[in-house]
């Protein structure tokens, strides 16, 4: 299957977000922050330089847009795409690449950055659109 192109706006948001690596790797849960969100994929900050092969697990919470409201919590799997350091933040940022969002994540994602403005230029990409389910 060929990889579509497609131009994704991209979000300037610092959510919670966890790692989850598979049970077989034997590794911790890794917390950090959101450097920068889109409907396929995010940059995480964290200060531990991680990298695996493997699917992932990413929970993502998205805070309430009112005060009085809780925060959203969903779960996707990703695949990890890179791991730098960045001197800019002070942390390490690695690439996820969202696969498959599960029970109703994507729609609820969708909704939520649509009360936000995207950064001026979006970004094209050649790859393969996240699955539902």
């Amino acid at each position: 299957m060929e990889p579509i192109r497609v131009v994704v706006p991209r979000y300037r948001v610092n959510w919670k977000i966890a790692l989850i690596f598979d049970e077989a790797e034997h590794r911790p849960t890794y917390l950090g922050t959101t450097y920068d969100l889109t409907m396929i994929g995010t940059a995480m900050l964290m200060h531990h330089d991680v990298f695996t092969e493997h699917p992932v697990t990413v929970v993502l919470a998205i805070p309430p847009l009112h005060r009085d409201h809780r925060a959203r919590v969903i779960e996707i799997t990703a695949r990890q795409a890179y791991s730098v350091y960045s001197g800019e933040t002070s942390c390490f940022r690695l690439g996820l690449e969202f696969d498959s969002f599960k029970a109703g994540g994507l729609s609820i994602l969708r909704n939520r950055l649509s009360s936000h403005r995207p950064l001026l230029a979006p970004q094209s990409y050649d790859r393969h659109f996240p699955r539902v389910g």
